[in-house]
């Protein structure tokens, strides 16, 4: 069985609502995609993906500067303006291992304190969301035949694909951290807040 686990991280949106790339605004003295690739290779995963798309040139160049590491591949989707799951399946079609972890670039309060805790409740067989009251979050970690199920191209969003297999979910209890999206300027300023000892 393959037991190695490959890190898949999307960046490859418009941020439209943001009104510029969400993986290069600062938190505090980093960017949000140079914290997320810290905190990702930080766990123990076996490589990370990162998918890029909109302005993909200009990120690929940040993260290789900041990252000269064979453990970060960067992968361009050159179909991003279809949607997320394109990217999900872009990422996930170049990932070398069988497990994934997938998470966004949306979520950049997330560290590596949680994706152990993901990590550590991963059996191989299941599903691993993470939840906060009730509420799923990112990342989310799951084995081959979910990757599979996300390439066989049945399948148009990454709900319908868990819709598939429920009876293959566990939710572990995670931080609020896990369910914090930045998708615009409001986000952003509250997550800074946050950052500086505020509530969310």
């Amino acid at each position: 069985m393959d037991n190695k686990i490959s890190g898949v991280l999307l960046s490859a949106g418009k941020s439209e609502r943001m009104g510029e790339m969400k993986a290069l605004l600062s938190l505090k003295d980093k960017l949000v995609i140079e914290k997320l690739i810290e905190e990702y290779l930080n766990a123990p995963i076996d490589e990370l993906v990162v998918v890029v798309g909109f302005n993909g040139e200009k990120l690929e160049s940040v993260i290789k500067s900041l990252f000269p590491t064979d453990k970060v591949r960067i992968i361009h989707n050159e179909d991003y303006e279809q949607g997320m799951f394109s990217s999900i399946v872009k990422g996930v079609g170049s990932a070398t291992f069988d497990n994934i972890l997938l998470g966004l670039v949306d979520n950049p309060l997330i560290n590596s304190e949680i994706i152990n805790k993901i990590l550590k409740a991963f059996d191989f067989e299941h599903i691993v969301i993470p939840s906060y009251n009730k509420r799923g979050g990112h990342p989310v970690l799951f084995p081959k035949f979910i990757k599979d199920a996300i390439l066989s191209s049945k399948y148009e969003t990454l709900r319908e694909v868990f819709d598939s297999f429920k009876d293959k979910i566990i939710y572990i209890d995670a931080p609020i951290e896990v369910t914090i999206d930045m998708d615009t300027k409001e986000d952003y300023e509250k997550i800074l807040r946050y950052l500086e000892g505020g509530s969310i």
